[in-house]
């Protein structure tokens, strides 16, 4: 039986980098540009999101549930030198960027998958480390073959191998953006003057993907097992098309539920939440959470990931030990912390994602790489300091010496 789908969406994240001694200047420009605007997080009505994060992390990362309204306003009368100052300052800044109407396209050839990119998003961190969300969903179809079609196709558009024949694979239709191509141009824009994040080891020909789709209760219920699904399911979650065969094992993804009828797949790669509408929460609820709460905690995941690496690179490649380490130790008391949210199934996924991005792993290097260093650097400062006590007394000797041969001398 062929599964059929109730609702769903997908992400795409696109992450990139800029110099952090140009920060300001990138957040103005993205002021300046009349397709971004500011998103501010109010607290009465962001009420979700508040109540979801620990204060801590309200605090570095949604520094706007802070404000009161008087503070909202006075920001938004400021004008964009100002507001990129006050910005620039925060750990955080996302940004809003308007498409004008949804975008319609379409996947493949005359028989394709048509879909809308209904937002973008830009979510900036003063470290220069920068992602970038489109928000995509299929229409016309329910069928789930089409979901795993359309994020295999689309997570490659902005490859550099794939751009030139970009419009053969995903053709936009509509006035606002003429094929794909512009989609891509539209992150040349964002991401202009940009570092090279493959530096630090990240893949910019792929987006990350992180996915949500509701099936049909007929298709998963008390008399249908999972176990009838399963295989569909690590397609779902490993990014895989549907005509891909071959039986994969269980162990090739940590999984994350807390409900009967839903599953989580984590992989490096991407998220993909799977569920049934035999629970009305299925299709009400967790979509809602799972793009405005838990899509936030995967991306503070991702940038604890991208920030260690970072910092590994400066480490190895600068000798100002000392400004390095005032940023380890800012991230270590800001980002890496045990929880950041009393969710129960917000904290479970966190720990699911910290583990499969391997952090722990990246913060034991990097603690090793700053001790290498900081004792590199303290015997460099023994050795120069021992230098220094040598010269003195050679030079005092000298001048004794001199002193004795002038007294004998005049004797």
């Amino acid at each position: 039986m062929e599964l059929k789908t109730k609702d769903q969406y997908s992400y795409f994240i696109y992450p990139y980098m800029v110099d952090k001694k140009k920060y300001n200047r990138y957040i103005l420009k993205l002021l300046k540009n009349k397709k971004c605007k500011v998103k501010l997080f109010e607290r009465e009505r962001d009420s979700e999101v508040y109540t979801y994060f620990n204060p801590t992390i309200r605090r570095v990362v949604f520094p706007s549930l802070e404000y009161n309204k008087l503070q909202l306003k006075k920001f938004k009368e400021y004008d964009e030198i100002m507001k990129a100052k006050i910005l620039s300052q925060g750990m955080c800044t996302m940004f809003e960027y308007d498409l004008g109407n949804d975008v319609q396209g379409k996947a493949g050839m005359e028989d394709g998958i048509f879909f809308k990119i209904e937002k973008i998003e830009i979510l900036c961190f003063d470290s220069g480390i920068c992602f970038i969300l489109i928000k995509t969903k299929i229409e016309n179809s329910d069928s789930f073959s089409d979901v795993l079609d359309f994020n295999y196709k689309f997570r490659d558009i902005n490859s550099k191998l794939n751009k030139e024949n970009a419009d053969e694979d995903i053709k936009i239709q509509t006035d606002s953006l003429d094929d794909i191509k512009m989609l891509s141009d539209i992150i040349d824009e964002i991401t202009e003057d940009s570092e090279d994040v493959q530096a630090i080891d990240v893949d910019t020909n792929r987006f990350l993907t992180y996915s949500y789709t509701c099936l049909e209760q007929e298709c998963w219920n008390s008399n249908k097992s999972f176990d009838d699904i399963k295989n569909e399911f690590y397609k779902f979650s490993n990014i895989l098309p549907s005509a891909y065969s071959s039986t994969l094992e269980a162990n090739t993804l940590v999984t994350a539920s807390k409900w009967q009828y839903t599953k989580i797949g984590i992989t490096q790669t991407g998220t993909a939440l799977l569920n049934s509408g035999v629970e009305t929460d299925n299709f009400t609820m967790i979509p809602y959470m799972y793009e405005n709460q838990l899509i936030y905690t995967y991306i503070i995941a991702l940038y604890q990931r991208l920030r260690l690496k970072q910092l590994i690179k400066e480490f190895k490649e600068s000798d100002n030990i000392i400004e390095i380490s005032k940023d380890l130790l800012e991230f270590t008391k800001s980002l890496w912390i045990k929880e950041i949210t009393h969710n129960e199934l917000g904290s479970e996924l966190y720990r699911k994602w910290r583990e499969v991005l391997g952090l722990s792993y990246l913060y034991k290097d990097l603690k090793n790489i700053y001790e290498i260093k900081y004792r590199q650097v303290n015997i460099e400062k023994t050795n120069g300091m021992s230098r220094i006590l040598i010269f003195a007394l050679c030079g005092t000797i000298t001048i004794n010496v001199i002193n004795y041969l002038m007294i004998i001398s005049f004797k």
